[in-house]
């Protein structure tokens, strides 16, 4: 269990899911409107889970092992590394579920005829080191390479599975999706180093609570979450005016409202157990996006 914890199941769970939906209500009713054979297969698509998640798991243990100490301070009950779990033997998973993760992307790649479709385990792996041990504390980049990286889970489809490139309603939810998953990780990555505040300070890091203060990095919070509603209010009039009625008014209530309702409450407060709900809160309004892609699904 402690292992599981080490690589956060649960986040795993949520990326597996998001990928899986992906397939299930973009990618696989695509051949009953053009049956022509898709590329991505369901062989193909496990194997594209199992290199996200082996990779994505290998992120976590990384940047747990050369983040014990904020983490001593700011998750004192939650540190694993050292207490519970030997660092060598951490490095030593993360090797080798990095090294499985890349070697499953190339078999992948070889069944498809394009080596280069190993780029991206390649790309996430070094982003992921890069991110662990030089940018997580630095003003802005590490929130944007985390944000980067959740885009690519989603973003990677479309070029494993080349109809996505000519069914245009497909295509403009994914990158829809694509795109409001980078905005919601960037706010909470905003909002979880407001959080370690104390822990980071301490560290000597350079995170943008720590350099420009709590109250602005709140409002900067607040700008990304209103274009992340804007960007969502633009998408249900576009439903609404092609006669997706359910479909809009289901994205506006599931997702843009509860978006709304954290966005007024980032400043509220300023303890690390208020950012802790919002980031609980933001990571909730991520699933409730996921459900807007089976909402597709019905509706097209």
């Amino acid at each position: 269990m402690r292992y599981l914890q080490l690589v956060r199941w649960k986040n795993l769970v949520i990326i597996s899911i998001t990928q899986f939906f992906i397939w299930l209500f973009l990618i696989k009713p695509i051949y009953s409107q053009t049956h022509m054979p898709l590329h991505t297969s369901i062989a193909t698509l496990i194997g594209i889970l199992l290199s996200t998640l082996f990779i994505a798991a290998a992120g976590y243990i990384i940047n747990d092992y050369f983040d014990i100490k904020t983490d001593a301070i700011n998750r004192p009950n939650k540190l694993l590394l050292e207490n519970t779990i030997d660092r060598r033997k951490a490095i030593l998973l993360h090797l080798l579920l990095t090294l499985v993760g890349v070697l499953i992307g190339v078999i992948i790649a070889l069944q498809h005829n394009n080596i280069l479709l190993v780029g991206f385990q390649i790309i996430s792996s070094l982003l992921l080191w890069f991110y662990s041990t030089r940018y997580k504390q630095s003003y802005l980049t590490g929130n944007i390479l985390v944000a980067a990286l959740t885009s690519i889970c989603i973003l990677m489809f479309y070029w494993y599975e080349p109809q996505l490139a000519i069914h245009k309603n497909a295509q403009t939810v994914l990158f829809t999706t694509a795109l409001f998953a980078f905005t919601l990780t960037w706010m909470r990555e905003l909002v979880k180093d407001m959080e370690d505040l104390k822990g980071d300070t301490i560290a000597g890091c350079k995170t943008m609570p720590i350099v420009i203060g709590l109250q602005k990095s709140g409002r900067i919070v607040q700008v990304i979450g209103i274009l992340s509603v804007l960007l969502l209010v633009l998408l249900s009039t576009l439903l609404f005016n092609s006669a997706h009625y359910f479909f809009s008014i289901y994205l506006s209530l599931s997702t843009c409202l509860p978006l709304i309702m954290v966005i007024a409450q980032v400043n509220k407060e300023a303890t690390s157990e208020h950012y802790a709900q919002l980031s609980s809160s933001l990571k909730f309004i991520m699933l409730l996006g996921l459900s807007n892609l089976f909402i597709y699904y019905i509706n097209y």
